[in-house]
């Protein structure tokens, strides 16, 4: 999952991201951060916030239905 989607769904801040996760917003800016998740966040987050990554699936897939048109 991209990290903005993640950002975005959390609330719109990185502070909001954080706090779910239970971690310090800075630790977000990290390059490890860019684009997607770290795995170790990835997961925790698809056990408390499974819909987001049913969404996020659900976007991947009409993107690229969309580019391959």
């Amino acid at each position: 999952m991209e990290t903005n989607f993640a950002i975005e769904k959390a609330g719109g801040t990185r502070e909001a991201l954080a706090k779910i996760l239970g971690i310090s917003f800075i630790t977000t800016y990290q390059p490890s951060w860019k684009p997607n998740l770290p795995p170790k966040h990835e997961r925790y987050l698809r056990v408390l916030k499974p819909a987001w990554f049913a969404e996020w699936d659900r976007l991947q897939r009409a993107a690229a239905r969309k580019g391959a048109k």
